[in-house]
């Protein structure tokens, strides 16, 4: 029978101790426990987190549902490594939090085709905005039979949920290091955006395409999946999460006003009527050019050049 805990002050009392009590009993049987529940979240706890996270606990309890949780670490390996020795024995996997814990979930899952439910509490959540659901939905979808087909993007092996960009947003998320996420990073991005506004220098970009190729000096390039990124800026408004495809906006590089003048465009996704800004679908996309930042889902994975895919079907997302 599950244990109910309270949640208090950030800190969970005996989860780790009943989670591996759980886990030891369902290895030993060495089969999927049909109700076994993985609970994933990072290790930063604010208001929002506590109310949803003791919501979870005492649902699972009345239902007498098990569930094993697990806090996730930077290091993706170490996710990947948690993962794959525990997915086996689970049913399904509830993420509470963001873009970025949906990120890490959505790589260390590959291979498992596991149902996912989202309960947002991140500092951004853009890829639930974009789901456009409220709160009870999303609550309702923990429970739901019913699951929804996704796609998910992959840029240079790694998986993203919503959005992965080179340039501007891939400059700024880089240049955040390994900064710990808590209820202060988004004005910490916001500080750090605001600053490579003023010295960032947009770079030649060769990106191909549906056969062809266009070169341009970049801004910012996104491929995306769900249509907002950066904490409600509404990108890439044309977006759908089931297109089998990826929206890719371009944008180029632009004078220091009109910089300014776009992103506010690009907060009520008014932006891609402007001269500046193309579009266009397809399935594969790949950038020769060098040495450019990537951003996946909010998160830093690495330099260009890039070959940019879309997985049809690639998640399975509960829903209400």
């Amino acid at each position: 029978m599950t244990k109910c805990l309270c949640v208090k002050r950030g800190r969970i009392c005996d989860a780790t101790r009943y989670a591996k009590k759980v886990l030891l009993s369902v290895k030993k049987s060495n089969q999927v426990q049909a109700n076994l529940y993985l609970i994933v979240t990072n290790p930063f706890y604010h208001a929002k987190k506590r109310q949803l996270l003791n919501w979870l606990l005492h649902e699972l309890a009345v239902r007498k549902l098990n569930y094993v949780f697990y806090e996730t670490h930077v290091d993706l390996d170490e996710n990947q490594h948690y993962f794959s020795d525990q997915l086996p024995h689970c049913s399904k996997v509830v993420v509470l939090g963001g873009d970025g814990t949906l990120h890490l979930t959505v790589n260390a899952m590959a291979g498992f085709d596991l149902p996912l439910a989202l309960l947002p509490c991140g500092t951004g959540n853009d890829f639930a905005r974009g789901l456009g659901w409220s709160v009870a939905q999303f609550k309702q979808a923990v429970f739901s039979e019913r699951v929804q087909s996704i796609d998910l993007g992959m840029i240079n092996q790694r998986r993203f949920i919503n959005i992965a960009g080179i340039g501007f947003d891939g400059t700024v998320v880089a240049s955040q290091g390994r900064y710990q996420r808590s209820v202060w990073s988004q004005l910490h991005y916001l500080r750090l955006a605001l600053k490579q506004l003023v010295v960032y220098k947009g770079a030649f970009i060769a990106l191909q395409f549906l056969g062809r190729e266009r070169s341009y000096r970049n801004f910012m390039t996104v491929f995306a999946n769900g249509q907002y990124f950066a904490g409600g800026m509404k990108i890439a408004p044309l977006a759908q999460v089931s297109s089998g495809h990826l929206h890719c906006v371009m944008i180029e590089e632009l004078s220091m006003l009109k910089k300014v003048l776009y992103l506010s465009k690009v907060y009520f996704g008014t932006h891609l009527r402007a001269r500046a800004v193309n579009t266009c679908d397809a399935a594969e996309f790949k950038v020769d050019t060098s040495g450019l930042a990537i951003e996946a889902d909010g998160e830093f994975v690495g330099y260009t050049p890039a070959i940019i895919d879309v997985i049809p079907n690639g998640l399975k997302l509960q829903a209400p």
